[in-house]
């Protein structure tokens, strides 16, 4: 039996639907609700993927980059945290903390 395909795009009879070829994910149907994802933006730079993400619904906590130059850029574009901080040494506690303070309702708890 031949896979459902993607019915959107230039290659859809390239993209198999992924619901059909792993079972962990699970197909969405029209009444799911929706889901809130939350994200970090490492290397942020001045903060050009934080705006797509936020653009495309995903709520963007903070921004973590070693050049401050990139703070203003960051800032005035994205509604986030913008962290001047060496990525390499972020723990894993203090990115929880960001979500810990996250104004907005980024969490499903």
């Amino acid at each position: 039996m031949q896979q459902p395909l993607i019915r959107n795009g230039p290659y859809q009879e390239m993209v198999p639907n992924l619901c059909t070829i792993s079972p962990r994910i699970p197909a969405m149907s029209p009444d799911s609700p929706p889901t809130t994802i939350a994200a970090v933006d490492l290397f942020c730079g001045a903060g050009g993927l934080s705006y797509g993400l936020g653009s495309a619904g995903i709520d963007v906590v903070a921004g973590i980059d070693l050049d401050p130059a990139c703070e203003y850029a960051f800032s005035s574009n994205n509604d986030a945290r913008f962290l001047c901080r060496d990525v390499a040494t972020v723990t894993g506690a203090e990115l929880s903390a960001l979500w810990a303070f996250c104004d907005r309702p980024c969490i499903n708890r």
